[in-house]
């Protein structure tokens, strides 16, 4: 069977590098490969071949190659990876309405019939797994670039990020005024976003630095590269919201950041339990009163920073998570893969 996705534009999603594919990487081969276990039908769906019934893994998203190998090999056993509570988010006014038409066309087009089909369904949050009617498993992300190490918190200006796309715009715009009452007391600190155009009006200050979108190879690359002190994840307690998995932690620590979360992050107690976080709400008196204490106290803010690199090597280990795959599509650890007919 001859695929040919590389030419028809669709790119890896971050979901699937994050859940799945970076953590698989010495695993994962082109289709045919008589030296991996498992092959990349495109760049969100994966075959698993045997002697048995072919497994086939779906990350979010289904694709015209791999909804063309399901009509070949309808025996194949089905697995699916669902990251958001989609079926919430179509009826959220907080996000932009284009997004929630994707969310809709989403559901429709593989949500919807993959649930039905799938033998296993893996989601990326308690919440969510709490949304579906069907039995699921929750998979944890995985660190796809190494934590920063915290040289970085010996400057003096503070540099903060807000790492979100524009899915999370409103959310942000919650804390605006605060965010920019304390940029203009403190000019020498600097925010950045990677929302262009699309920012508050109030957070346009010499101060803050509003980078376009990057597609998502630009981004890994700003991981790898860029260091900050605070990053901050302001959620408004949307069902949205509360349903996204943990991996702005493992971003943070990417960035050696400490995290600042606001009330919508369903995992916010238990990061600040560990002293890994500090929990905000979607108030304007608090967010401008923390940022103040951080401001004046960088020693605690370095050891936020800290417990913060370590829960995310503990809870992201790329390791851990490639032995959860290995047993849940019955994989040896090293093995060839035995062809299917094409």
């Amino acid at each position: 069977m001859r695929l040919n996705w590389h030419r028809g534009g669709s790119v890896e999603l971050p979901t699937t590098s994050i859940y799945f594919s970076e953590a698989m990487r010495g695993d994962i081969g082109p289709f045919g490969s008589s030296r991996h276990v498992i092959w990349r039908i495109s760049p969100n769906a994966f075959l698993i071949p045997g002697s048995g019934h072919p497994q086939i893994l779906i990350i979010r998203s289904i694709d015209p190659q791999a909804r063309a190998f399901l009509a070949r090999y309808s025996q194949a056993r089905v697995h699916y990876l669902v990251d958001d509570d989609i079926w919430s988010g179509v009826k959220d006014p907080a996000l932009p309405i284009t997004y929630r038409s994707r969310l809709l066309t989403l559901i429709r087009e593989t949500a919807a019939p993959l649930l039905q089909r799938a033998e296993h369904v893996y989601v990326t949050s308690p919440a969510l797994q709490d949304r579906l009617p069907c039995r699921t498993k929750l998979v944890q992300p995985g660190l796809i670039e190494p934590p920063a190490e915290l040289d970085h918190h010996a400057d003096a200006a503070l540099s903060i990020v807000f790492a979100s796309t524009r899915s999370h715009r409103e959310d942000l715009a919650a804390i605006a005024r605060p965010f920019s009452q304390f940029l203009q007391q403190h000019p020498e600190c600097r925010l950045e976003t990677f929302l262009g155009d699309h920012i508050p009006p109030s957070l346009i200050l010499p101060n803050a630095h509003h980078h376009k979108p990057r597609s998502w190879n630009d981004y890994r690359h700003v991981l790898r590269s860029r260091r900050f002190h605070i990053g901050i994840a302001p959620a408004l307690p949307t069902h949205f919201n509360t349903a996204r998995s943990c991996n702005k932690m493992l971003e943070f620590a990417c960035f050696g950041a400490a995290p600042l979360y606001g009330s919508g992050v369903s995992f916010r107690k238990m990061a600040a339990d560990a002293g890994a976080a500090v929990i905000c709400d979607e108030t304007p008196g608090d967010w401008l009163a923390v940022l103040n204490a951080l401001h004046e106290n960088r020693p605690a803010l370095r050891a936020i920073a800290a417990a913060n690199r370590s829960l995310a090597l503990r809870l992201g280990d790329p390791q851990a998570l490639r032995s959860f795959w290995l047993e849940e599509l019955a994989l040896p650890s090293r093995a060839s893969s035995e062809r299917i007919a094409a």
